[in-house]
């Protein structure tokens, strides 16, 4: 894999250890996707709209070929949901979640006597 233009530019700063591992590509492709890749919300528009909206059977296509390709595209849609979920999580915390930790810092101790 040669890397090309802003791939080459984001890398700089990359875990060269994590990239000898039996992982290393995950860890790339993952790496710049995080840096070069849309952001997970519009992704995910795209991709929903390219399967409800865009996607059409072809005047004389195979239904198995047609077939094919609707199963690629609810995968790409899977495949952006789930990072919409993930980034999602690692950025929101939600205010129940901080009231009960304030809650929990504020309230007095009980002992058991």
């Amino acid at each position: 894999m040669i890397l090309t233009l802003k791939a080459w530019d984001v890398t700089y700063n990359i875990d060269h250890d994590r990239l000898r591992k039996s992982n290393g590509v995950k860890y790339l492709v993952n790496h710049l996707q995080e840096r070069l890749g849309r952001t997970s919300i519009p992704d995910s528009g795209q991709k929903l709209e390219e399967l409800f909206i865009k996607l059409r059977r072809y005047p004389g296509e195979a239904f198995s070929t047609w077939a094919s390709r609707v199963m690629k595209a609810y995968k790409n849609v899977k495949r952006a949901l789930a990072r919409v979920k993930k980034d999602t999580r690692q950025d929101v915390e939600t205010p129940k979640s901080k009231a009960r930790s304030v809650e929990e810092d504020t309230s007095p101790q009980r002992s058991s006597a």
